[in-house]
């Protein structure tokens, strides 16, 4: 029997929320599947936030016996102050764990409220149980608009880091959803988990001999749009069914009256059977929110079978795209309202076996999360969209044709007309990749032998990039693993490569590198020995939020180093200032005792916000060597890299610098910001004349690795740049002839602006050869199965690279993402009073254009 913990806040422990809808539905599943929910809450639920207990009473509920107050707790709601993460609510969902632990062995803790992420991570319990942070939070999927403005700079921070945390799996409801999150970093790949139906009563519910009226489902507010509803409602001329929240009832009355709409029946706060009913008296049901970041609303007339009707601009309702919801333009709504009207009531989907398909999704994610805790399962697809998709893939022959506007893939990625003067890609690579294709040659699939997939070689048969990212944080954790070679180790004898090394900061601040005198000299000697360029040894501010700081707090102020009195004096936490002091002490050390020559080392700036970017720096900028890295939030907020770069020209740094490489970042959209930065800077005489920017993640290996994922294409289309993985270890694939080039055909016929990744592994291999099956669970890789899916993956990446670098050359501004129509000139405008020392002006431009800066780059 499995053992589950949710924890949920008593703010949102409502029965009419969409957080408390998800407990409702998943308490039901799980009574029904026989598995143990407790329910962890911070306080204890009384007046109307009891309510949800006396509907579930299946569960066991356990709240802290003594809990702190909100009152005055920092990050408590108050009147005009916006919402922080609140240490009150952290320790009292702390105190609850405990008591719910003393029986309790949990396979699975289940958290809603992005507080509750710390109070478990204080335990041990992520040493042996899943976590999953299962979200709908309407300000992780807009994070451009921030839909819900009563949250802090930095609560939505927090919210968007939560995926970094390596103990927390991410978990949506929708592949929709999941594409939403596109730009965040996660340190396990997300999963996309079903919505259970919150109330078995919609799959039952009284039908009247006459159904009328036109429903609407939601709050009397302008996020839900209600004179958008009421005014096309009227124009129809059909009349009108509200569900709401008492107070919103008058409210609706008098927006209805005022649009004109004659007859309507305004009912509020109806639960269960009731609720049903009503819902299912309706003729159809139209929703007209702004925004939502699931659409409960949606979801429950669709299970009714209502004909539903969702704006077309709106975007949300893709989350019911495969679930027979009607669109319209808010033009054409009213002429939609009324052919909808004389349709069918009959529902196109089977929601009793949906439920069925949800079920045995949760089911298969817990038992290979408990069989195996160092895999990710994702994407685990209901039984019938899978069998679906199965269908509408036609065996034949296998494609390898080109991709949309580019060349054709290559083998040689250096005679690419897109890869010149661009920012480069530099895919990270793990020994998972690396010791497999060692040694002497051996067939690894076909005629193919591990020599040809090692791409950093011009001789290999699949393809020539000699550009990638090698980290000492994997490679040389020990002294004995640093003097070990490899075909990537010595793959730096062509002058083509570029081996960017990576000093293993993170790795030595988690703890997972012991760290000892003699570890800086190893990292630097090891990087001088197998890399062209390397970064310095820092210590990353993402580190602060994971806590991994405290350590070294204690030993730097044991060491003599006043952390504690510099962070109070500057005005900066102790673990920015520690993250600073032993990244100077590191530097100080790198410079002392580095080869000049053996590597070309690259100076790193951390920096959360523009104080601490600017703060590093004028700290670190000591250390004049041949180049800098940006890390922490420079990536995704392009106007504290300006800020740097304007900085670092005024003291006489830029001149010299030939190589800016990019910390953990992939998107499609930052490798053009960052070609376009590239250009700027040379147009304008800034940096070496030689200067190159690079960027890295390793998400194509994390993908392979840890999700079974293959990347079947990308999405370019005017507001949305992404690559698309689809799951691949799936049991209707073992033993398949079909390839990943068979599934990528599928996945583009489901919507447009879709474009194909074209590989020879993608195209060539079936899935027979890429998985294994394993009896009673979902089939797994072998070894050398796992390096195909990540080569082809990381060529999957470049191609998608190659393939939107092709808008660089648009002679049009309009064919360009917004974004990017005018992004040329906002960096020509910032970068030329820079290169003429007016830096005043350059900063000023800089404040001006941030916004749209950084909107593009987080996206």
């Amino acid at each position: 029997m499995a053992r589950i913990l949710f924890l949920i806040s008593k703010q949102h422990f409502i029965r009419t929320g969409g957080i408390g809808s998800f407990y409702r539905g998943f308490a039901h599943m799980a009574d029904r599947l026989g598995w143990e929910l407790t329910c962890v809450l911070d306080e204890e639920p009384k007046g109307q936030y009891a309510a949800l207990m006396k509907l579930v009473t299946t569960a066991r509920y356990v709240w802290p016996t003594n809990p702190q107050s909100y009152a005055k707790a920092p990050g408590s709601p108050r009147f005009g102050v916006k919402e922080e993460i609140n240490g009150a609510k952290i320790e009292n969902f702390r105190q609850a764990l405990e008591s719910a632990l003393v029986n309790n062995a949990p396979d699975l803790i289940l958290i809603n409220t992005p507080d509750a992420v710390d109070a478990v991570e204080s335990t041990a319990v992520p040493d042996h149980s899943r976590v999953v942070f299962y979200t709908h939070h309407e300000n992780l999927f807009d994070r451009r608009h921030r839909s819900n403005d009563v949250f802090s700079d930095s609560y939505n921070q927090f919210l968007y880091q939560i995926g970094e945390r390596p103990n927390v799996i991410v978990a949506t409801q929708t592949a929709f959803n999941m594409q939403r999150l596109d730009g965040l970093k996660f340190s396990n790949v997300p999963v996309v988990l079903p919505m259970p139906i919150p109330d078995q009563e919609l799959l039952r519910p009284t039908n009247p001999p006459s159904k009328e009226g036109v429903l609407f489902i939601g709050r009397h507010e302008p996020r839900k749009a209600p004179k958008v509803f009421a005014e096309k409602v009227a124009k129809a001329g059909l009349s009108a069914k509200i569900l709401t929240n008492k107070q919103g009832a008058a409210k609706f009355k008098k927006t209805l009256q005022d649009a004109g709409v004659q007859h309507f029946d305004i009912q509020f706060e109806l639960t269960g059977q009731a609720k049903a009913d009503f819902i299912a008296s309706a003729k159809i049901a139209f929703h007209t929110s702004r925004s939502e970041s699931y659409g409960f609303c949606a979801m429950e007339t669709l299970i009714v079978g209502l004909p539903t009707l969702c704006l077309l601009e709106r975007g949300w309702w893709k989350n019911f795209a495969d679930q027979g919801v009607h669109t319209s333009t808010m033009r054409d709504a009213s002429a939609q309202l009324v052919t909808l009207y004389g349709a069918s009531n009959e529902g196109p989907i089977d929601w009793h076996a949906r439920e069925q398909a949800t079920e045995k999704a949760w089911t298969d994610f817990l038992s290979v999360s408990s069989s195996r805790r160092d895999v990710t399962p994702v994407g685990i697809v209901p039984e019938q969209v899978a069998n679906s998709l199965a269908k509408s893939l036609a065996p034949g022959p296998s494609e390898h044709g080109p991709l949309f506007d580019v060349e054709g893939t290559l083998q040689d990625y250096t005679q690419s007309p897109s890869l010149q003067n661009v920012a480069l890609y530099l895919p990270a690579v793990s020994p998972a990749f690396v010791q497999p294709l060692d040694g002497g040659v051996r067939t690894i699939w076909g005629s193919l032998t591990n020599l040809d997939l090692q791409f950093l070689s011009p001789s290999s048969k699949l393809f020539y990039y000699p550009w990638c990212l090698y980290s000492a944080g994997q490679a040389a954790k020990t002294a004995s693993l640093s003097k070990k070679d490899n075909w990537l180790t010595r793959a730096r004898a062509d002058p083509r490569v570029v081996v960017l090394g990576d000093s293993g900061g993170f790795q030595i601040q988690q703890g997972t590198i012991e760290f000892k005198p003699e570890t800086t000299e190893r990292m630097l000697r090891w990087m001088e020995r197998i890399a062209t360029h390397s970064m310095t040894l820092d210590f990353p501010t993402g580190g602060i939020s994971l806590g991994s700081m405290g350590p070294h707090i204690q030993r730097l102020e044991a060491e003599g180093y006043s952390i504690t009195a510099d962070a109070k004096t500057y005005g900066f936490s102790t673990g920015f200032m520690a993250c600073l002091v032993q990244s100077e002490i590191n530097l100080a050390e790198f410079h002392r005792l580095r080869s000049p020559g053996a590597t070309q080392l690259l100076n790193v700036i951390q920096g959360r916000n523009d104080r601490e970017s600017q703060f590093w720096y004028d700290r670190v900028k000591q250390y004049d060597f041949e180049g800098w890295a940006f890390a922490g939030n420079h990536h995704t907020q392009l106007s504290l890299t300006l800020r740097r770069l304007i900085e670092m020209q005024r003291d006489g740094h830029l001149a010299k610098t030939k190589w800016i490489h990019f910390l953990g970042i992939s998107t499609m959209k930052a490798g053009v910001a960052l070609t376009y930065l590239q250009r700027a800077l040379k147009r304008a005489g800034l940096g070496h004349r030689d200067l190159q920017l690079s960027f890295d993640s390793s998400s194509p290996t994390q993908a392979a690795v840890k999700g079974y994922q293959a990347i079947v294409g990308y999405e370019i289309s005017p507001d949305n740049w992404a690559f698309r993985p689809k799951h691949i270890a799936l049991e209707e694939h073992v033993g398949s002839a079909l390839t990943i080039q068979d599934l990528a055909r599928g996945w583009r016929k489901e919507g447009p602006d879709r474009h194909t990744a074209h590989t020879y592994l993608g195209a060539n291999i079936p899935f027979k050869d890429l998985i294994k099956a394993r009896p009673g669970k979902l089939p797994t890789q072998s070894r050398d199965q796992s390096v195909l899916l990540m080569h082809h993956n990381t060529q999957a990446y470049i191609e998608g690279f190659r393939a939107v670098y092709k808008i660089l050359e648009a002679k049009s501004t309009i064919h360009r993402i917004a974004p990017l129509r005018h992004f040329e000139l906002m960096l020509d405008a910032i970068l030329k009073p820079t290169s003429t020392g007016d830096w005043a002006k350059a900063l000023e431009y800089v404040d001006e254009s941030a916004s749209a800066l950084d909107v593009f780059m987080l996206e």
